[in-house]
């Protein structure tokens, strides 16, 4: 214990005693790292004049004639392209923390949930569950829910 411990005496105040309080630090580490992600938009740093007549220029050409998908297609293509012009984005590398439980593997496990058929597929085993445990043999194991909960 004694390896991750440390310990400083703290001379601004004796808290209303002769003696100085000491403080004690178990096992703190506050190390950063450096992590890359995705860029994100830095909108104070945006041009909004061009980025208005980027999209104008590109709306006045939308063919209002089309479906609604392909309609929806060229309107967020026309204003990410302009976005892209008119509004820098961050490097994506930033600091965080160094948490003692993170490994490499860990960013490299599955993303659950990722689409709206993972969403209601996840939706409608908790339904089953609770259907499960709601029957009389298990009213002796059964208690409040913890997770997800009943607002779920």
């Amino acid at each position: 214990m004694a390896g991750i411990c440390e310990w400083e005496v703290w001379e601004e105040s004796t808290v209303g005693s002769d003696h100085y309080p000491i403080l004690c630090t178990v096992g703190r580490r506050e190390e950063e790292v450096l992590v890359d992600g995705v860029g994100r938009w830095v909108f104070g740093r945006a041009k909004w004049d061009q980025f208005q007549e980027l999209s104008e220029q590109v709306m006045a050409r939308v063919d209002m004639r089309g479906d609604v998908d392909s309609m929806n297609n060229w309107v967020r293509t026309a204003l990410v392209g302009a976005a892209t012009e008119a509004i820098p984005k961050s490097s994506g590398r930033r600091r965080r923390k160094a948490v003692p439980w993170w490994m490499e593997e860990c960013g490299a496990m599955p993303n659950h949930l990722l689409t709206d058929i993972d969403v209601w597929e996840f939706r409608e085993s908790v339904k089953l569950l609770r259907e499960i445990f709601a029957q009389k043999a298990f009213d002796p194991f059964r208690g409040p829910e913890v997770q997800p909960g009943p607002e779920f």
